[in-house]
């Protein structure tokens, strides 16, 4: 069997109770507030897959069951993204996780009990470390665009107020020329259409040689935000052509 991480609680007293056996992968735990549910990740095991000879990789979805044990629920099978970790509003109602769309990464949430996806931030750019205020009424999050590194934000739940906390790059951003991503779309041979970027070098004329950045995976995804070798490639006179191929996550 290849890796396969299952659920599994345990009390004050070290008493431990095995919560999932079933061949799938769990991850993300999060408690409700009042201790009753637990909502986490699951997918299939890589040796389901193998055993079920498919061509397909696994559906990673929320779900949510009786923190003892019990009938679980996805929460998440008519939506056709990958949820990253689950948290949980102090009220129970709704459960907060931030997730791919295409190149930007953004927040949602979604009522704890089953219903339509919110994506509560906008923009073309990665966020990252979502942590949320004690009164729950903000977050903050760490953003990058292609031509910023990370930096701090704060907003209200909703995505609204957003406000800079941080400006840790700006001294070396003053001191350099950055090559702006340009978004691109193109038809495959059946019309889906594929989603890139392109970096020019900063200054200089065409004709450019181009490197073409290809990623692995096929799951995974380039996106919206800072990438250090693209920018020195750009600096030394490249274009960048970067495509996330057809089974890149974040497209359904």
């Amino acid at each position: 069997s290849y890796e396969r991480p299952d659920l599994w609680t345990v009390d004050p007293d070290g008493q431990i109770q095995r919560v999932t056996n079933d061949g799938f992968e769990y991850d993300s735990p999060a408690w409700s507030p009042d201790g009753k549910w637990l909502a986490f990740r699951r997918r299939q095991s890589l040796s389901q897959i193998i055993e079920a000879k498919q061509r397909y990789g696994a559906a990673v979805d929320l779900y949510r069951m009786p923190a003892a044990g019990g009938p679980m629920t996805n929460l998440t099978a008519e939506w056709d993204l990958i949820p990253d970790p689950p948290c949980y509003s102090p009220d129970g109602k709704f459960i907060y996780f931030a997730a791919a769309e295409g190149g930007d990464t953004q927040m949602h949430r979604m009522p704890s009990s089953g219903g339509p996806v919110e994506q509560l931030t906008h923009g073309s750019r990665n966020l990252a470390g979502f942590t949320f205020s004690q009164g729950f009424d903000k977050m903050a999050f760490t953003a990058s665009e292609p031509t910023h590194p990370a930096e701090a934000f704060t907003a209200r739940l909703d995505g609204t107020g957003e406000k800079r906390l941080s400006a840790l790059n700006d001294p070396w951003i003053g001191e350099v020329d950055l090559a702006s991503a340009g978004r691109i779309h193109f038809p495959s041979k059946d019309g889906t259409q594929v989603e890139g970027w392109i970096m020019l070098p900063p200054g200089a004329k065409p004709p450019y040689p181009l490197v073409l950045a290809i990623h692995g995976g096929p799951h995974g995804a380039y996106g919206s935000g800072w990438d250090y070798e693209f920018q020195w490639l750009a600096a030394n006179g490249y274009a960048v052509l970067y495509t996330n191929p057809r089974g890149s996550t974040g497209y359904g």
